[in-house]
């Protein structure tokens, strides 16, 4: 045997070896090719240039250097080879998180062996798993016990050299040994997605389908009988429970208050190997045999409880649960409605637009003040250098810059965190995709609706928008944020994000038709809408510039970038910004459901131009073509529509065409003094885009709203070009009133876009709605909810709303508090309380502005969804002030569920007390104990019934005294007679005290009646705490050892973290407006803890039911997200052939020439190759940067940099640079070189040759800013 030390990745010192072996005489007969290194565990995509390298060196290179120097061909080889064996890893074969590198160069291995044997030489790869001992993973901490816990085990190395021989003696290729738990490593393995190539192993078998029997049926059936007799909602929160627990108790959170009901498991911080032990637990509590891929179909809790109840309970999910809240709507299935051709209801819209508008309030307020918002540049994007560029005469190529336009203000706010966003995936956002998802929130807000109860269901996503270059003129991104730009300005997924992050299920489109994009997306919903393939829809339209340059340059700006359409002055476009969104649904859903009707689209019609005059050339025949076409979609004639908002763009050749094809439809036979009314809104505020189409929509219907048709601008002295004498058409120089002429005002809204596809469209008056519903007297109190995301939120929501309720005189408390109820998402940080005129309305919400709430209010942090647990404290009801009714009248005459359960909880008294014991409750006249506690025990049963009809379900009760007894029969374990037999007899007991001989005999008998059963909700004993065994109901002792005084009313001790007591003590109620104020404070107060509850049921209930009005949207927080602009990036080739020095002129700093580049890069390397650090860093900014932009992550700074070139420079480097190219964008060089570096942490191995291209920025102070290695490369022209 010959031992002999060799670096198996040096090429010279192998075949050094191999040839001094054969000269010994003893030549190589078989290859056994061990050697590798594990590498550090990183992912392909963190991994540096020198982990590859490391990682690939032993196991790779080496193996292809055997296998070169062994070949037939090579001088060192004597002969066919015995045996050629590759010691692989399993990681090769299924991967391995972490092990990017690694697995790669197993994988190679085996590539290789395959390679062999398909030129007819011998090879066998063995991917080995875990060998025990001193295995590849000995030593590293960590390592071996994380694979264990993916099912792989040591191996006896015994076993595996036995396993080995086999392999050999079978002339195997490749092949896979390891000891695996194959049902664990099937789990994880398959959690994500099928892997087939395991079908093949039987140790491997797929999970049995969620619903089939499993092991423990005794859970199963235990759990079913929790749920049995329970309503959906109360059978969903059980499991919504359930699921939780097990998911914190998998994360090792200490209470399940830290697992949110609607968050993504992933981003609670779920990996596959923790969802399936979420999997195998739950698995175990319900009984059920679940997939692995649980958390990944079913990504939330609040999902995995719905499937858990459709297993259990064999129900499909229905709208209640597939949704989040009162109200939710079922998810539709396809082609569930038939196909109709109903007119679709607006009932949602917003928007952002120029001037400042945020609402469509301000737009109406803009156009009907006749404002013109095209401004300057605006100054947060990084713009400046354009207006030096224009004076210096440096053009855009293909296009122009803008010098004016009409822009959003600050796009850059957004609020990542209400949307459960990380900051780096908000800042690789698209503004427009930002823009989006705020409007939808908002559009659906405006529509009455909680944007939870959309989640799970059908409603649809149609966005018009294009692609706009935000990150191309960014000059550093950062690493955290480059994994999101993907999809961050794509297009594509502008639509989809929104569905995500909402929980729409529907249809979901992004439409890019140009300026029509909007305008076509709004048809496509109205289209499926009308076929049923969705219940709803939001539909948007964005544009937000992301560089100052116009978009194309067809037919030329105007000089002063303004859209003077239809005007004798029109020169050419004025372009600008906007985005807007609005919420679609059936009319006669948005009736059914009582959500606002703002207008109907009466019809639609899109088509294209076809062969015409050029591509971009605007078609009078095609114009007319889809004006008809509309007109037949909406069943109407051309005099029934009363105006047209024009596409008008200012361009002195497509407006009169336009204007001559609206002549040509709507223009004949109109009766005097009847003319089409023509104008736009590009003339106020430019021309937004994709978002136009849906732009002059919002105006119109605020048109309609208001009757009166807003001026255009510029249209004093309209074209010449257009026949305006015929009086069929006319144009808008002045606002004109919009009468009422006994049928709904109509409008055309026309979007073409420069690509030929058109879109013209019929917007109607809302049909008259139905009678008003019963205001609430103005005197009764009505619950003012309010919640947000943080304290800050809460308090900014405040402000906004009572501004407006003081803004408007005329808005009902009632509305108000019903639209706030009913119509907004509950949020962790709430507040409430109780007003009955608009005076204490705005004095709730100022004191909550300022942070200092009545004493009436209630506020409260609700990170979860509490267990509502009935607190009974068998209290006897008190008597009421002269005058006034008594708690239990006023309930009894205003809630007929409360009626219905008092007369039949005094039915059952009668039978036992002797006296009518409705009469005792109502009245509330002095009696004596034994008719107090029954009228108690009655008043509180009654009002349990009433909790439970308006949909307060609990999940436990509690009670003390005879108040268990109430609690007893809530919970089933008494029934309505047993419970009125033991409460008569405990008050009979406290009449006769002082006297108990006789009566506790007479006791004794009483309770050997009762007969307890099993109870159905957990049942707690208020004082103790502990859980009430029911069996003790009927044992006398228990009772006559009891301390029967009514404890505080501030608590109930033995409630759980996520438990909410709601008292039913009716003495809580007698609140100052009354017991109906009083119940409707308690729900609110339940409601600020975290209680679900139905405020539509209640607020309706109560007599408190109100219109939906609009009031100002959640109040976003406004933090800047936007990639810094390098104004060298923007501009590109726009510099190509000028003076770069003309950059002291634009940028007010003088860049270095050409030359002078030059010369700071070759004293670089020069410095380098001396291996001088200290002088190469002289030469370095402070926040220098170096990466390889497809590697590993930058290193920064000068720590950072000295650190790395001390590793791999010396004065042995030798590097040797090739042509130094200069940029022409008065900043970078590029160059090719060759450098024999040091292995990084490898100082004393060997040296690696690698060619790369090195791309350097030298700043105008002559200091290296940033060097970017293209490892691999060698053409600087790539």
């Amino acid at each position: 045997m010959t031992l002999a030390a060799c670096d198996i990745a040096d090429r010279d010192a192998v075949s050094a070896l191999l040839s001094r072996l054969r000269d010994d005489g003893s030549p190589v007969r078989a290859v056994v090719h061990t050697a590798g290194v594990p590498g550090r565990f990183t992912t392909l995509a963190d991994a540096t240039p020198g982990d590859l390298a490391e990682t690939l060196a032993a196991k790779a290179t080496g193996a292809e250097l055997l296998d070169e120097l062994l070949s037939a061909e090579a001088p060192e080889n004597t002969g066919e080879l015995d045996a050629f064996v590759l010691f692989s890893s399993n990681a090769g074969v299924w991967g391995g998180a972490g092990q990017g590198p690694y697995a790669a160069a197993n994988a190679h291995l085996d590539a290789l062996a395959e390679r062999r044997r398909a030129r007819g030489a011998t090879a066998t790869s063995v991917a080995w798993g875990m060998w025990g001992g001193a295995g590849m993973v000995s030593g590293q901490e960590g390592v071996e016990e994380a694979l264990g816990r993916l099912g792989l085990r040591s191996m006896d190395p015994e076993l595996a050299v036995s396993a080995l021989r086999q392999a050999l003696d079978r002339d195997e290729t490749t092949l896979s040994v390891t000891d695996m738990d194959w049902e664990r490593f099937a789990a994880v393995f398959t959690a994500a997605r099928p892997r087939p190539f395991l079908d093949e192993l039987p140790e491997a078998r797929p999970p049995v389908p969620a619903g089939e029997a499993g092991e423990d049926g005794g859970s199963r059936s235990e759990l079913v009988g929790r749920l049995t007799g329970r309503s959906p909602g109360e059978q969903h929160r059980v499991l919504l429970g359930l699921v939780r627990a097990h998911a914190a108790a998998v994360l090792g959170h200490d209470s399940a208050d830290a697992v949110e009901r609607d968050r993504q498991f992933q981003e609670l911080g779920f990996t596959s190997l923790s969802a399936v032990e979420l999997r195998n637990r739950l698995g175990a509590a319900t009984g059920l045999r679940l997939p692995a891929s649980l958390v990944y179909d079913h990504p939330s809790p609040a999902a995995v409880a719905r499937l858990l109840r459709a297993e259990l309970v064999g129900e499909q999910e229905d709208g209640a649960l597939t949704a989040t809240g009162p109200g939710a709507r079922p998810a539709l299935p396809a082609a569930s409605a038939p196909v109709t051709d109903e007119p679709i209801a607006i009932v949602g819209m917003s928007c952002r637009l120029p001037g400042g508008v945020e609402s469509p309030e301000d737009l109406w307020r803009l156009v009907a003040e006749g404002r013109d918002v095209v401004s300057d540049l605006p100054g947060d994007r990084g713009w400046g250098a354009v207006e030096r560029l224009t004076e210096l005469g440096v053009d855009f190529p293909g296009g122009s810059w803008l010098r004016k336009g009409g822009f959003i203000d600050d796009p850059a706010a957004f609020d990542p965190e209400f949307f459960g966003l990380p900051a780096a995936e908000a800042l690789a956002m698209d503004p427009q995709q930002r823009l989006l998802l705020t409007m939808a929130w908002e559009s659906v807000e405006r529509a009455g609706i909680d944007p939870r109860t959309l989640r799970g269901g059908s409603t649809g996503v149609y966005v018009g928008t294009f692609f706009q270059p935000y990150w191309a003129g960014s000059n550093r991104i950062s690493e955290e944020v480059k994994p999101y730009l993907g999809t961050g300005v794509t297009p594509t997924f502008a639509s989809g994000r929104v569905a995500y992050l909402l929980g729409l299920e529907g249809p979901t489109f992004t439409v890019d038709t140009g300026c029509s994009s909007s305008a076509v997306a709004l048809h496509l919903a109205c289209q499926a809408l009308q076929r049923g393939e969705c219940t709803s829809a939001l539909v948007g339209g964005v544009t937000v510039l992301s560089s100052p340059t116009a978009p194309l340059d067809l037919g030329g700006m105007a000089p002063d970038e303004r859209c003077k359409a239809f005007s004798a002055a029109a020169d050419g476009t004025g372009w600008g910004e906007g985005a807007a969104m609005l919420m679609v649904e059936r009319l006669s859903e948005a009736r059914r459901l009582g959500h606002p009707v703002l207008a109907v689209v009466r019809g639609s019609a899109v088509n294209h131009n076809g062969e015409s005059n050029g591509l971009s050339a605007p078609n009078g025949p095609s114009q007319q073509r889809v004006i008809r076409a509309a007109l037949a979609s909406a069943g109407l004639e051309p005099d029934e529509v009363d105006a047209v908002e024009g596409h008008g763009t200012g361009t002195p050749l497509g407006d009169p065409i336009e204007a001559q094809a609206l002549q040509a439809t709507y223009g004949r036979n109109r009766a005097a003094g009847r003319p089409l009314w023509l104008g736009t809104v590009k003339s106020n505020i430019g021309h937004p885009q994709a978002a136009s189409g849906l732009v002059g929509v919002i105006k119109m219907v605020l048109a309609m709203r208001h009757g009166v048709l807003p001026k255009s601008l510029y249209a004093d002295a309209p074209s010449p070009e257009v026949d305006w004498a015929s009086g069929g058409v006319s144009l808008l120089a002045e606002t004109v009133p919009w009468p009422e002429t006994g049928r709904p005002r109509r409008a055309g809204v026309s979007s073409f876009a420069a690509g030929g596809t058109k879109v013209h469209l019929i917007v109607e008056q809302a049909p008259a709605a139905g009678p008003a519903r019963r205001p609430a007297p103005a005197s009764d109190p009505v619950p003012v909810l309010l919640s947000a995301r943080t304290v800050e939120g809460l308090r900014e929501q405040a402000r906004r709303i009572g501004e407006s309720v003081a803004s408007r005189p005329a808005l009902a408390v009632s509305d108000v508090a019903w639209s706030l109820a009913t119509g907004r998402s509950a949020f962790a940080h709430r507040a409430a309380f109780l007003a009955a005129d608009r005076e204490g309305l705005l004095a709730g919400l100022a004191a909550l502005e300022c942070g200092d709430p009545l004493e009436r209010t209630v506020r409260g942090e609700a990170p979860g969804t509490a267990r509502p647990v009935l607190v009974f404290r068998g209290a006897a009801p008190a008597g009421p002030p002269a005058g006034q009714d008594s708690v239990a009248k006023e309930l009894y005459e205003t809630f007929p569920a409360f009626a219905d359960a008092l007369d039949a909880a005094c039915a059952h008294l009668d039978a036992h007390l002797g006296t009518p014991a409705r009469d005792a409750v109502l009245s509330a006249a002095p009696a004596g104990p034994a008719v107090r506690t029954a009228a108690g025990y009655a008043q509180e049963v009654a009002l349990a019934g009433l909790l439970g009809e308006l949909g307060l379900s609990p999940e436990g009760v509690a009670g003390h005294g005879s108040g268990e007894i109430a609690a007893a029969l809530v919970a089933g374990a008494l029934t309505a007679e047993d419970a009125a037999v033991l409460v008569v007899a405990v008050g009979r007991l406290l009449e006769s005290a002082g006297v108990r001989g006789a009566a506790v005999e007479d006791f004794h008998r009483a309770v050997r009646k009762v007969r307890p059963r099993e109870a159905e909700l957990p049942l707690v004993c208020s004082v103790t705490g502990e859980p009430l065994e029911t069996a003790r109901m009927a044992d006398a002792a228990y009772w006559l050892e009891r301390d029967t005084a009514v404890p505080p009313a501030e608590g109930a001790p033995g409630l759980r973290g996520d438990d909410v007591g709601v008292g039913v003590e009716p003495g809580a109620l007698d609140a100052p407006g009354g017991a109906v104020a009083g119940l409707l404070a308690a729900l609110a107060g339940a409601h600020v803890r975290g209680v679900a509850v139905d405020w539509r049921r209640v607020l309706t209930a109560a007599g408190a039911e109100g219109e939906p009005v609009e009031l100002p949207t959640y109040a976003f927080r406004r933090d800047r997200y936007w990639l810094d602009t390098n104004p060298v990036a923007i501009l590109g080739e726009a510099l190509a052939g000028k003076n770069v020095n003309n950059w002291a002129a634009v940028e007010g700093v003088e860049l270095l020439d050409e030359d002078a580049r030059k010369k700071v890069v070759e004293t670089y390397f020069r410095r380098l190759n001396d291996g001088d650090i200290d002088k190469v860093m002289e030469m370095l900014s402070p926040d220098i940067r170096m990466e390889d932009p497809v590697g590993g992550p930058p290193r920064i700074g000068h720590e950072a940099l000295r650190e790395y070139l001390t590793s791999v420079i010396d004065a042995k480097s030798e590097i040797r640079t090739g042509t130094i190219v200069a940029a022409q964008d008065g900043m970078r060089v590029a160059l090719p070189l060759v450098g024999r570096l040091n292995q990084l942490g490898r100082k004393d191995g060997p040296r690696m040759e690698i060619p790369c291209v090195d791309v350097i920025s030298v700043g105008g102070d002559g200091l290296i800013q940033e060097v970017l290695v293209f490892w691999g490369m060698t053409d600087v022209g790539r």
